[in-house]
């Protein structure tokens, strides 16, 4: 009998032990689980507002670029209007053509320069948050490239033309009369001015920094344009995302 008594109480104790270690199990399970879900849950709403901030960091740039191709734009055609001035000129001088005043007007545009207004605002801001909050590596690249390269290169012509600007104004002090800023000025002898190489090699000199102005400026259009084109394409995927 104490047998049995013994192999019952070893029995009734075996089965308290194993509901007490599928208790424990189950709880620990219940654990982990609850565990990975507030894992997953951060790590969603970490990407969610990663995703946000490289939206509003796009959207931004975005705006901004819209902006700066109005005054790339217009830069270029201030530019272009100034090469077909020096063209004239330097056609007027080689073929020994008379004066005449409607020539005054591309006398005045001689040495002008325009001034690069981007807005780099938001390429300081991206900087700022790190730049891999554009997880899209061809579309940071073409960013960077556009702030960094193109932009800078249109500033160091820009400079240039500034240190050539004074040199020229001082030498139109003594050669023409009529002066009006950017718009005109009249030669005081212009069969002398035919014959003044340093007058013509300024004139050559001018048409040169236009040219290549020009295109700094044309190649900043093209990328700025096919930045708005991919940046509002990666703006849409990733709200579709």
């Amino acid at each position: 009998m104490r047998i049995f008594h013994k192999l019952r109480l070893n029995a009734i104790q075996f089965i308290k032990i194993r509901k007490y270690l599928i208790y424990a199990i189950g709880e620990i399970l219940l654990i982990t689980i609850g565990i990975l879900i507030a894992l997953n849950l951060n790590n969603w709403n970490q990407d969610q507002n990663a995703k946000a901030l490289e939206i509003k960091t796009l959207k931004e740039i975005h705006l901004g670029l819209s902006d700066d191709l109005k005054d790339l734009q217009f830069n270029i055609g201030f530019y272009r209007n100034c090469k077909i001035s020096s063209d004239i000129l330097i056609s007027h001088f080689k073929n020994n053509l008379p004066y005449n005043d409607t020539l005054d007007s591309h006398f005045g545009k001689i040495g002008l320069f325009a001034v690069l207004s981007v807005r780099t605002g938001p390429f300081e801001t991206l900087k700022s948050r790190g730049m891999e909050t554009i997880t899209n590596d061809s579309l940071r690249l073409k960013i960077a490239n556009l702030y960094d390269s193109n932009y800078k290169t249109i500033v160091v012509y820009q400079n240039i033309h500034i240190e050539h600007y004074s040199e020229i104004r001082k030498m139109f002090l003594n050669k023409f009369k009529n002066l009006t800023a950017f718009e005109s000025a009249s030669p005081i002898n212009y069969e002398k001015l035919l014959n003044d190489i340093v007058f013509l090699n300024t004139v050559k000199l001018s048409l040169d920094e236009v040219f290549y102005s020009i295109y700094a400026y044309e190649l900043a259009v093209a990328n700025c344009k096919e930045l708005l084109f991919e940046i509002g394409q990666e703006i849409d995927r990733l709200n579709n995302k």
